[in-house]
C-alpha cells in the first residue's frame, strides 16, 4: 500500500518539530542560568576591575584603540575606563540586569542589557578574552529572538506574558540548539593536528600551566590519557548528534545533557580554564526535555504551570504547524524566527570559512554586520594540537633595603591568559608588547600598596620560564625577562 504523502509530510514535519523545539520552561532554565551567569562573570571580572579594566592598569583606552581600532568606541566600558568608580559603577548595572534577568523583570530588555554589557566588556578588554565568554554572549544573543520569560518568570506572574503551549519550534529554537552543537562540531573538525590523532593531546594538555593538581595527578596514566584523547574527539564530534536521534528523543536528550555535564566537570576538575565550564553547560540546560518537567511535577504533585501541554496534540500538530515553523502568528514572532534563521545560516558559514570546509565567500558588509551584533566566532580549543611548550610567569621585586622577592606574576585565569599573549607578541613596539610596562607600573603599585609606607618596591621585573614539552614531559625551563623597570621612576 503506497504512503499517503499527506500524512507522511505531516509527520516528517511533526518529528521535525519534536527534535528542534524547546520545552518553555527549560527556556526559563536557561534564563536563570544565564543570570547566574552573568552574576558570576560580572564578580570574577571586578576582582581585576583597576588592572584589567581601567586606565590605569594594564591597557589603557589609547593602547586598546590602537590595538582594536574605532570599533570600541561601541563599548560602555571603554569610556567608563577614565576611573575606576566609573567602571564600577558599569559592573553594578550589569550585576543589577542579570539579577533582573534571573527572576524574570522585563525579560527581554533584561537580556538586551545583559548581551549588550556583555559584550561591552569583553571589547574592553580583548586580551583576556577566552572561549567561554563567546559563549555566554552568543546564548544572550540567541536569547533575544525567545520567550525566555514565558514561565518562572515575574512577567507570567503579573501577567505579561500571552498563554501558549510549552513546546516551542521556531526559527529561534533551531539557531540556540544548533548553536550549542557547533561549538563542539567545529572545535572537533579544526582538531587535525599529530596529538590528537595518536591519542596523545590529553598528555601535553595537561602538562601545560592550566593543570590542576587532579590533572597533574592524572599524567601518571598515560594510557587513561590517550583515552581520554579519543574521547574528547568523539564527543566533540558526534556527542551531539545524540541529542537529535528520532527516536525515543526525550530519553536522548537527557543522555546527552548528562554527557556533555560530565565532560565539563571533568574539564573543570582537569583545568583551570575560568568559567568556560560553567557556562557551557548552562547552554546544555535548553535541551532539557518536557518529560523531565511532567515527571518533576507528578513527583512533587504541584502543577508547574496550569493549563498547559508539554508536548502539542496531534490536532494542534496538524492545524498549527505551518505556523509555529514560521514563528507563530504574532508578527513579531514570525520576523524574530525568520532573522534567527538567516543569522544560523550566517553562523554556518562563518564556521565553515575559518575551519577551511569552504572557501572564503561572505562579503565584507555582511562579515562588518555579523562583527557589530558579536556573532564572530572561533571554536579552536586545543586545535589543532595543544601547544608543544609551556610558560610560567613570575614577578621579582627588589625593595628599598635590597632585600628581593618573588611571587606568581598570574593571580587568576585571565592574568594567565594576557601575559601569555602580551609575552609573544612579535613586534617589541606593538600595543599589546607595549602594555607589559603598563602591567608592571600596575603591579609595583600593588606592591606598595599592601606594604604601606615601609619599604617600598624600587625595581621590579616580570620573568618567564618556557619549557619545551615532549612525549616525555616538560624540558628543562629557559628564563627569559620580559620587562624591568624601576618603580620610583612610576
Amino acid at each position: 500500500m503506497t504512503p499517503d504523502p499527506i500524512l507522511l509530510t505531516r509527520s516528517v514535519r511533526a518529528k521535525l518539530r519534536e527534535l528542534f523545539g524547546v520545552d518553555l520552561r527549560s527556556l526559563a532554565l536557561l534564563r536563570i542560568g544565564l543570570g547566574l551567569s552573568v552574576l558570576v562573570d560580572v564578580a570574577v571580572r571586578a576582582s581585576d576591575l583597576v588592572g584589567l579594566y581601567t586606565d590605569r592598569g594594564v591597557l589603557p583606552r589609547d593602547l586598546l584603540l590602537a590595538l582594536e581600532g574605532r570599533h570600541v568606541y561601541l563599548s560602555a566600558h571603554y569610556w567608563a575606563s577614565a576611573h575606576p568608580a566609573l567602571q564600577a559603577t558599569l559592573f553594578g548595572i550589569t550585576a543589577g540586569c542579570a539579577l533582573a534577568l534571573i527572576v524574570g523583570w522585563r525579560s527581554w530588555l533584561a537580556t538586551a542589557a545583559c548581551w549588550y554589557l556583555v559584550a561591552s566588556v569583553q571589547v574592553r578588554q580583548p586580551e583576556v578574552y577566552m572561549g567561554g565568554d563567546s559563549i555566554l554572549r552568543l546564548l544572550l544573543f540567541w536569547g533575544l529572538f525567545l520567550p525566555l520569560g514565558a514561565r518562572f518568570s515575574l512577567d507570567g506572574w503579573r501577567g505579561r506574558v500571552a498563554a501558549r503551549p510549552d513546546w516551542l519550534t521556531s526559527g529561534a529554537t533551531v539557531a540556540l540548539l544548533l548553536q550549542v552543537c557547533l561549538i563542539y562540531w567545529a572545535t572537533g573538525i579544526r582538531k587535525t593536528g599529530d596529538l590528537w590523532w595518536n591519542g596523545q593531546a590529553v598528555f601535553y594538555a595537561l602538562h601545560s600551566e592550566l593543570a590542576t593538581p587532579f590533572g597533574e595527578w592524572l599524567r601518571a596514566f598515560p594510557s587513561v590519557l590517550e583515552v581520554l584523547t579519543y574521547g574528547t574527539l568523539f564527543i566533540e564530534l558526534f556527542g551531539s548528534f545524540i541529542a537529535f536521534l528520532p527516536f525515543r528523543n526525550a530519553a536522548f536528550r537527557v543522555v546527552t545533557v548528562l554527557l556533555f555535564w560530565g565532560f565539563h566537570a571533568g574539564l573543570a576538575a582537569t583545568m583551570n580554564i575560568g568559567l568556560f565550564p560553567l557556562f557551557s553547560m548552562v547552554a546544555w540546560l535548553a535541551f532539557v526535555p518536557s518529560q523531565v518537567w511532567e515527571r518533576l511535577r507528578r513527583a512533587t504533585r504541584v502543577r508547574l504551570k496550569p493549563d498547559t501541554t508539554t508536548v502539542p496534540s496531534a490536532a494542534y500538530v496538524v492545524s498549527g504547524l505551518s505556523r509555529t515553523l514560521a514563528g507563530g502568528p504574532d508578527v513579531r514572532a514570525r520576523l524574530a524566527s525568520i532573522s534567527a534563521g538567516v543569522l544560523l545560516a550566517y553562523v554556518v558559514v562563518l564556521l565553515a570559512e575559518r575551519a577551511d570546509v569552504i572557501p572564503r565567500m561572505l562579503p565584507r558588509p555582511v562579515i562588518t554586520v555579523g562583527q557589530l551584533l558579536r556573532l564572530q566566532q572561533t571554536w579552536n580549543m586545543f586545535a589543532p594540537n595543544p601547544a608543544r611548550s609551556t610558560a610560567y610567569f613570575e614577578t621579582q621585586v627588589v625593595l628599598a633595603n635590597g632585600a628581593k622577592m618573588t611571587a606568581p606574576a598570574a593571580t587568576s585565569f585571565r592574568w594567565q591568559i594576557y601575559l601569555g599573549r602580551a609575552a609573544a607578541a612579535r613586534s617589541a613596539d606593538s600595543p599589546l608588547a607595549r602594555s607589559l610596562f603598563r602591567f608592571a607600573q600596575h603591579r609595583c603599585a600593588v606592591w606598595n600598596s599592601s606594604r604601606g609606607d615601609s619599604l617600598p618596591t624600587v625595581r621590579l621585573a616580570l620573568v618567564g620560564h618556557v619549557s619545551e614539552l615532549s612525549a616525555d614531559g616538560p624540558g628543562r625551563p629557559s628564563t627569559q625577562t620580559v620587562v624591568d623597570v624601576r618603580c620610583e621612576t612610576l
